[in-house]
C-alpha cells in the first residue's frame, strides 16, 4: 500500500524475506539510505519556504523511514545484535557527532525533528503494540498513500480480510498521534458522537477523516465495489521520547502501556480478536 519507496532496490529489500535480507547484508543499503536519499530529500523540502513545499513529499519520505525502522525492528530488536544495531540507527538519524546524521543537516529545531523524525516511529510503535496484540502486521502494507495521508488525515489502512454480517468487507482507518508525554496509548472512535480527546486532536482534523471515511472508492481504490465498511479510529501513541519508548526501534518497554493497549484494542474493535 506504501506509494512511498520510489527506490526499486529499497522496496526490493523491505519485500525480502527476513532470511535472505540478514544473509545478503541488506541492512547497510538501507542506513546509507537514511544518510543519503532520506537525509537529502528531506532537507531539500525543508530549505524551500513554507508555501513552495510538498506535504505529498514530506508524507512519503516520512513513511518510507517508518518502513525501514520497521524492518530493523522486526529482524534485530530482542536479538544479540539488537543493541548494536539500534546504535548504529540513532548514529544515522540523531547523533550530532555523526557528520552525515540526519539531524545534522536539519534547520536547528526540536520541532522539525519532532514532526519530521518522531512521527515515523509513531507508526513503528503501533505496529509493535499490535503485534505484542497476537495481530502481525507491517509498515509497508499499512501505511496509507501520501495524498491520503496529507488530504484525508487517514495514516494507516489495516484489511485483515474480515467481514461483517452482510458480509462487506471490515477495514479500518487510522489517524495517528503521538505526544512525548503520553505513556499509555489511547483508542477513539472518531465517528462517536461523543467524541472528547481531551484536545488532543483539533476538530478539523477529525471532521476531515470523517469526510475522507465517506469516499469509499478513495480508501479501497479499484476494489471498490461498494461492499466494504470503514471504521474510523484515531490512535494516539507514546512518543519517541516518552518514558515509554526511547528507543530506536520505536518498541514500548512499559508493560502497563501495553496491556492498556491491548484490552482497549479489542474492546474498541481496533483490531480483530484472532489473526
Amino acid at each position: 500500500m506504501l506509494d512511498a519507496i520510489a527506490e526499486v532496490p529499497i522496496r526490493q529489500i523491505l519485500e525480502m524475506p527476513k532470511e535472505e535480507r540478514l544473509q545478503s547484508k541488506s541492512h547497510d543499503i538501507l542506513l546509507k539510505w537514511i544518510g543519503t536519499d532520506f537525509k537529502n530529500g528531506l532537507i531539500s523540502e525543508l530549505h524551500q519556504k513554507e508555501g513552495n513545499r510538498h506535504p505529498e513529499k514530506l508524507a512519503s519520505l516520512q513513511g518510507s523511514l517508518a518502513a525501514v525502522i520497521d524492518i530493523f525492528s522486526q529482524d534485530f530488536a530482542g536479538t544479540g545484535q539488537g543493541l548494536a544495531i539500534e546504535s548504529l540507527l540513532d548514529k544515522a538519524l540523531f547523533s550530532t557527532a555523526e557528520k552525515d546524521s540526519v539531524v545534522n543537516g536539519l534547520p536547528n529545531s526540536k520541532d522539525v525533528v519532532r514532526d519530521h523524525l518522531y512521527g515515523a516511529f509513531s507508526i513503528v510503535t503501533f505496529i509493535d503494540l499490535a503485534r505484542k496484540a497476537g495481530v502481525a502486521i507491517r509498515a509497508l502494507d499499512i501505511i496509507a498513500p501520501a495524498t491520503m495521508d496529507v488530504k484525508g488525515k487517514v495514516d494507516l489502512i489495516l484489511k485483515f480480510g474480515e467481514r461483517d454480517q452482510e458480509g462487506k468487507e471490515i477495514v479500518r482507518v487510522i489517524q495517528l498521534k503521538s505526544h512525548s508525554s503520553v505513556i499509555n496509548p489511547e483508542i477513539f472512535r472518531a465517528d462517536d458522537p461523543n467524541l472528547d480527546t481531551h484536545g488532543q486532536v483539533g476538530p478539523e482534523h477529525v471532521r476531515t477523516l470523517l469526510a475522507t471515511v465517506r469516499q469509499t472508492h478513495w480508501i479501497m481504490g479499484e476494489q471498490d465495489t461498494g461492499n466494504a465498511v470503514i471504521r474510523p479510529f484515531i490512535v494516539i501513541v507514546p512518543g519517541y521520547a516518552s518514558e515509554s519508548v526511547r528507543n530506536c526501534y520505536g518498541r514500548i518497554t512499559n508493560t502497563n502501556s501495553i496491556d492498556t493497549f491491548v484490552y482497549d484494542a479489542k474492546a474498541y474493535g481496533l483490531l480483530p480478536d484472532k489473526k
